[in-house]
């Protein structure tokens, strides 16, 4: 922001104007300084599909500062030499999430180590209680960007009933222990059998 200075009956006063390229983040007001990301910064992940970024203190809802057409030019996952960039962006309108952004990629299961990339301005948090003339009327987004690695497998163990050992301490997907302790009297499904995630079959 610059300051011009104009004299007025011997009196200085400041007029402060915004140049362009200048973000909002400075001016007070500001609501996008706070937030937060899933899956979390430095996740092990199985696949990388979809980002939810989270404002908590939206004062009007989350909405695309860009075409959302364009989201590949300021969202992108890199990998090595890989770009992989955005395919689509919902911001403020997912459902009554009006604090959350969705941003799309390909569905990427190829194992690395990967860095999510959000370029400022994409998003904003337009306020109509502030001034427009002193530049105060929305805020954006500070550049956000997290770091994943992607180990390119489910996760999950396939095991058949008659391969496990007896007792086991089972849940199911829901943190709900599950009386029987014989896995080979479970109904096929997922488990959590011994703290680790497994599929029965017959």
């Amino acid at each position: 922001m610059k300051k011009f200075y104009t004299l007025l009956g011997g009196i200085a006063l400041a007029v402060a104007v915004m140049t362009p390229g200048i973000s909002a983040q400075s001016m007070p007001g500001y609501s996008m300084l706070k937030y937060t990301i899933s899956p979390a910064d430095g996740s092990d992940v199985n696949e990388l599909e979809t980002i939810i970024i989270d404002f908590p203190d939206p004062v009007d809802g989350i909405d695309a500062h860009i075409l959302t057409t364009s989201i590949g030019n300021y969202a992108t996952l890199t990998c090595g030499s890989t770009v992989i960039k955005a395919i689509n962006l919902e911001a403020g309108t997912h459902g009554s999430e009006i604090s959350k952004a969705y941003i799309y990629f390909p569905k990427t299961t190829t194992p690395g180590t990967y860095t999510f990339q959000l370029a400022e301005s994409a998003l904003c948090d337009f306020d109509q209680r502030e001034s427009h003339d002193e530049g105060e009327g929305y805020s954006v987004n500070s550049p956000i960007t997290a770091t994943y690695t992607l180990k390119g497998t489910s996760g999950i163990d396939k095991v058949e009933a008659d391969g496990v050992d007896t007792p086991a301490t089972i849940y199911d997907l829901f943190g709900r222990r599950i009386k029987e302790a014989d896995v080979n009297k479970l109904d096929p499904g997922i488990y959590i059998v011994n703290g680790k995630k497994v599929f029965v079959t017959r």
